[in-house]
This record gives C-alpha cells, sequence and structure tokens, in this order.
C-alpha cells in the first residue's frame, strides 16, 4: 500500500492545524522492536478528519482531547485518522502509545 501524503491533503492539513509541538518517548530495547509515546499538541481552525501518518507497527492507547479512541477502527494502510467532531477550534492535544519494529532498510530507527 502507499502510505504517503498526498499534496493535496498536505495543503489541507497545513490550513487546518499550526502550532505544532511534539513530545516523543521511546524506550530501546534489544528485541525486533521498540516502544514509546508521543504527544502531539496543535491548534486546529477546523473540525474535519486529520490524518496522521504511522507506518508499520501496533498501536497501544490512542488518545484526542481526553476522549480514549483505542478500540475504535481509525488505524488502516499506515494512516489513523482521528474523527473531526473530536477536535477543539483552538488547542488539541493527541497522545499516541506505539510499539513499532526496526527498520532493516534505513529509514526510521535501526
Amino acid at each position: 500500500f502507499d502510505y504517503h501524503l498526498p499534496p493535496k491533503e498536505a495543503e489541507s492539513r497545513a490550513n487546518m492545524i499550526s502550532n505544532i509541538a511534539y513530545d516523543l518517548q521511546i524506550q530501546l530495547t534489544n528485541s525486533d522492536e521498540f516502544s514509546g509515546k508521543v504527544t502531539i499538541l496543535f491548534d486546529s481552525n477546523s473540525k474535519s478528519d486529520l490524518r496522521l501518518d504511522y507506518f508499520l507497527g501496533k498501536l497501544g492507547s490512542i488518545r484526542t482531547n481526553d476522549t480514549d479512541l483505542s478500540s475504535a477502527e481509525i488505524y488502516k494502510n499506515g494512516v489513523i485518522w482521528i474523527p473531526g467532531n473530536l477536535l477543539l477550534k483552538g488547542k488539541n492535544k493527541i497522545e499516541i502509545q506505539f510499539q513499532t519494529p526496526y527498520s532493516r532498510s534505513g529509514n526510521g530507527l535501526h
């Protein structure tokens, strides 16, 4: 599958969100994968669905503005879709726990 962000979607997302900050915590292991948590803070001017890219791995908990989405079907083919009805106009917070295999292609952690 093709997980790359098409230019039109990139433009739409750039017009939708601003003031983006990431807090990334990772735990490196001697196994074939590492785990971590990312907190994404941003301002939104829209309540449209938001695309986040996450290629190859397992998602644990996902929270958007304190709403648990862990059991929702929002991840497919390298894309996490955050429902627009959970986004606020103004400040937003998304927290994602994940497990990702180490890269063997030279991209990412290896």
